[in-house]
């Protein structure tokens, strides 16, 4: 797989002229031992981009470092985008998953642009996300997630899982206020019961970590200000209800987006209510536009 990655990058660098480069990265670390974070690398030509990109964690809960490898790549116009991707996270303590994703973007109001997406997985938050005075945007995203779990044991078959994850997503901007919601729903291929194993890394839409579980669906609520420069303090929400007997989680989290032109900065503290514990996420994050 990262093979594959390195191979469908250096193809696309060879074969266009690049308008710009966007890279960054993010470190989350909470109770439990919980140390994770994502490396990314943005390529952009004209209308179109690559964007290859790692997630990882680990916790005192897992049997190792998850790794997530992933690939997307968009064409982006001034009122839509468009986009694709497909990941993978190699065996670790038996689980391993892929997955392969789509999403598009519609900019309502007439003064859409490539970059600043109010809402979705093209988002730009921060001080300069977005242009004009007044702006909508609206899309949907479509994810299969095939989970597969090794046997282990006479008491666990090798089973495998797949996911279907179907969101919508909606963006306002209002002078120097933005307010982004995300619904997602949640799917499965077989009748799921007690004794299947749950994920061991899933991302849901709004939290700054990766979670273990079977959602249902998840609703996400962020709303940003801009009304200092280069700062640009929010506050989210997100609320995910799980498949079994698996409590609802809520999520409340605060933080601010520094933009500095080149160099963006972001700092947040997420508290994650699981319905029986209350955990604490502290995540720093930065990177540069070219």
């Amino acid at each position: 797989m990262k093979n594959i990655l390195f191979l469908a990058v250096s193809l696309f660098v060879s074969s266009n002229a690049f308008a710009y480069f966007d890279g960054g990265m993010s470190v989350t670390s909470g109770e439990d031992g919980y140390s994770g974070g994502k490396v990314f690398l943005i390529v952009g030509s004209d209308s179109m981009w690559l964007k290859p990109a790692l997630d990882y964690y680990k916790s005192d809960n897992t049997d190792g470092t998850y790794k997530t490898y992933s690939l997307r790549a968009g064409y982006d116009k001034d009122l839509y985008s468009v986009a694709g991707g497909f990941g993978t996270t190699p065996e670790v303590g038996g689980y391993e998953n892929t997955y392969v994703e789509s999403d598009i973007t519609f900019t309502l109001t007439s003064n859409g642009s490539r970059k600043g997406r109010l809402a979705g997985p093209q988002s730009s938050h921060g001080a300069s996300g977005g242009k004009g005075l007044a702006r909508i945007d609206i899309g949907g995203v479509a994810k299969h997630i095939m989970h597969k779990y090794r046997a282990s044991g006479i008491l666990a078959d090798s089973r495998s899982i797949n996911q279907t994850d179907l969101s919508v997503f909606a963006g306002l901007k209002f002078f120097m206020t933005r307010l982004s919601i995300n619904y997602t729903a949640s799917s499965y291929d077989k009748t799921l019961n007690t004794f299947d194993r749950q994920p061991s890394a899933v991302n849901v839409t709004g939290l700054t970590s990766i979670i273990q579980g079977l959602p249902n669906s998840s609703v996400s609520m962020r709303l940003d200000w801009s009304n200092m420069p280069f700062v640009a303090p929010y506050v989210s929400y997100t609320k995910t209800k799980f498949k079994l007997s698996q409590d609802d989680s809520k999520a409340y989290c605060v933080g601010a987006n520094i933009d500095l032109t080149m160099l963006d900065v972001n700092a947040s503290y997420q508290l994650y209510d699981n319905g029986s514990t209350k955990d604490n996420f502290v995540s720093m994050a930065a990177g540069l536009k070219f």
